[in-house]
């Protein structure tokens, strides 16, 4: 689903004057990234496609989707992406990559095995603090080193911080639906893999709306405006989805999915363009990365939290007292497992249970996301660029931090 990305117009616009000064004001600064609809119109024949080969050949199909559209990608970042050097290129910190990569490891792993086996499994404890002290520690030693993998002088721009923070969390709330609701489709509306793809397309259309629509406000409303307005939408959309019951049916579900496709569009490029827009074209690049790999740091963690915290309330949730242990156990795995010991023993009872289970456990990790939303719009009206806020933000264009080395 890489395709319901409409963050990534973002990153081309550090492709768009490399090498030149930054000097436009800031709401001319927006449409620089390519347009919206290209990628996320690209998720309409992706959605469908990946349900036709997963009816159809087996699941690693899917993968190999992607192999023509990154060989084409590549071809078209050769012939058309101008070459950029930074003028004080910095050092690698293979250390500090090493290192981050471990604790994020440790961290998400203990999430996930915290889902499986419980909170109070003693090697997902171990995970999870393991994790958290590791990352801690890397940021300890980043402050301090003379290159670090992070340049820390970006996060002193405040739309720089406020759109990056954005990203990563709305990237987290994102990560999330797209694990859920597939299983809700296929779990609970019995639809197949083919028709889950047709079912996600009026989050698809959605987020063409909001994406235009907030493309169209760019010149006449501030960003702060438009993230934070997309925010909020986003937090009535999973609020909406909140509410979902087992016999709620897909026509419900498709009012929400398009309601927080709207809310996705209009929030996540434009706080992308506000976190990439406050700097030079030299650094654009720079800045650019390290909001994308926050953005993948939020969706792992997105996954994991809202993941485990609906495999939990599943597990307690399902009755399974009545099973033999092996039965008992693969029903308490998850929502296809409990279906199929449910349709293997002729138990419709125990799909009952199993259905509503996930879709309460659903329910909940929504509220979390969509708290986390509402939380986002706070956040962008704090930290984003207010009406007449240019001229500032034009001057921090124009400072040093925001033309970053290499790190």
């Amino acid at each position: 689903m890489a395709g319901t990305d409409p963050a990534s117009r973002s990153s081309c616009s550090a492709a768009s004057g490399a090498g030149r000064p930054n000097r436009k004001p800031w709401a001319e600064r927006q449409p620089r990234s390519c347009r919206t609809s290209a990628c996320a119109g690209r998720s309409t024949p992706s959605a469908t496609t990946c349900g036709w080969l997963l009816d159809h050949f087996w699941w690693g199909s899917v993968f190999l989707l992607n192999v023509p559209v990154a060989l084409v990608a590549l071809a078209a970042v050769a012939a058309l992406l101008p070459e950029s050097r930074s003028a004080r290129p910095g050092r690698v910190d293979p250390l500090g990559i090493l290192s981050s990569s471990a604790g994020l490891t440790a961290l998400v792993s203990g999430l996930i095995r915290a889902g499986d086996r419980g909170w109070d499994d003693a090697a997902a404890l171990a995970l999870l603090a393991g994790g958290v002290l590791g990352l801690g520690a890397v940021v300890l030693r980043e402050r301090r080193t003379d290159a670090p993998l992070v340049d820390p002088s970006l996060f002193r721009s405040r739309a720089f911080t406020g759109g990056t923070a954005v990203a990563a969390v709305v990237t987290a709330a994102l990560a999330g639906v797209l694990f859920a609701v597939p299983q809700y489709l296929q779990g609970v509306l019995d639809a197949d893999a083919l028709g889950t793809g047709l079912r996600l397309l009026p989050l698809i259309g959605g987020l063409l709306v909001g994406a235009q629509g907030s493309d169209r406000l760019a010149r006449r409303g501030s960003v702060r405006v438009r993230v934070t307005a997309g925010c909020l939408v986003l937090a009535a959309g999973l609020a909406a989805a909140a509410t979902t019951g087992a016999d709620s049916g897909y026509g419900f579900a498709a009012c929400w999915l398009a309601l927080t496709g709207i809310g996705l569009g209009a929030s996540l490029p434009a706080a992308m363009d506000a976190a990439i827009g406050v700097l030079s074209d030299e650094g654009s690049g720079v800045g650019s990365a390290v909001v994308q790999a926050l953005r993948q740091v939020g969706a792992a963690l997105g996954v994991a939290v809202l993941g485990s915290l609906l495999a939990s309330l599943y597990r307690t949730g399902v009755d399974t007292d009545a099973l033999p242990p092996a039965a008992a156990e693969q029903a308490r795995a998850g929502l296809p497992g409990g279906a199929a010991v449910a349709r293997e023993l002729g138990a419709p009872a125990l799909l009952q249970s199993a259905r509503d289970a996930f879709v309460h456990g659903m329910d909940v990790a929504f509220w979390v996301a969509a708290g986390a939303a509402a939380a986002c719009a706070l956040l962008a009206a704090a930290l984003l660029p207010r009406p007449g806020d240019g001229a500032a933000e034009e001057r921090a264009a124009e400072s040093p931090h925001d033309v970053p080395a290499t790190r």
